[in-house]
């Protein structure tokens, strides 16, 4: 009697964002993984359309599970502001990047705030009738990456407010307090195969 092995396909991790040693371990780490090992296996289960079809394209037995989001915990929050300024409210949540492992080209960004900022800056010469609050990340982090941003933080700090890291709850009821949620990343294959929970 033979074993039966199905491995699961949920990130398709970049060799980037560290020193040569981390960058080396984690390349060597996600092509032996997604190229080799994941082939030889009896079946895969992908979270992402773009690995469901790469596997079928290498002859794999595939199943996509898709995106399950319990939007059940947040439709029992209630909305506990009430929006008088009549400011259109966004929110960004997440972590846009490791401070320790932005590389100098700052290729191992996942998040993309700073355009999400600049768009904003640019709105703001026409329009200020917005708050973007951000959470998951300080002012000073954020500063501490893309220094050129300062002026425009300090331009706009009635605009874009930092509100650093919260509980998962908090951030639920934070987003029935918003009219919109907003984020951005780069297309490739990173983001392509990513399990997306945002």
């Amino acid at each position: 009697m033979g074993f039966f092995t199905i491995s699961d396909a949920t990130e398709w991790y970049s060799g980037r964002g560290g020193g040569i040693i981390f960058n080396f371990t984690k390349w060597l780490d996600s092509t032996l993984r997604m190229r080799y090992e994941h082939k030889k296996a009896n079946g895969v289960i992908a979270t992402s359309k773009f690995l469901n079809h790469y596997y079928k394209k290498n002859k794999c037995n595939v199943i996509e599970v898709p995106t399950i989001f319990d939007n059940k915990s947040l439709m029992k929050i209630q909305k506990t502001e009430n929006n008088n300024d009549k400011k259109i409210r966004f929110l960004y949540a997440g972590s846009p990047f490791t401070i320790k492992r932005i590389d100098k080209k700052r290729k191992s960004i996942k998040d993309r705030l700073d355009k999400i900022i600049s768009l904003f800056y640019r709105i703001s010469n026409n329009h200020k009738n917005f708050i973007l609050n951000i959470y998951g990340i300080t002012k000073e982090n954020y500063l501490s990456v893309y220094t050129e941003h300062e002026d425009i933080l300090n331009n706009l700090a009635n605009n874009i407010i930092f509100n650093g890291r919260k509980c998962h709850d908090e951030i639920l009821k934070e987003i029935k307090n918003h009219d919109f949620t907003i984020f951005l990343r780069e297309s490739d294959r990173v983001t392509e195969a990513v399990f997306p929970t945002k």
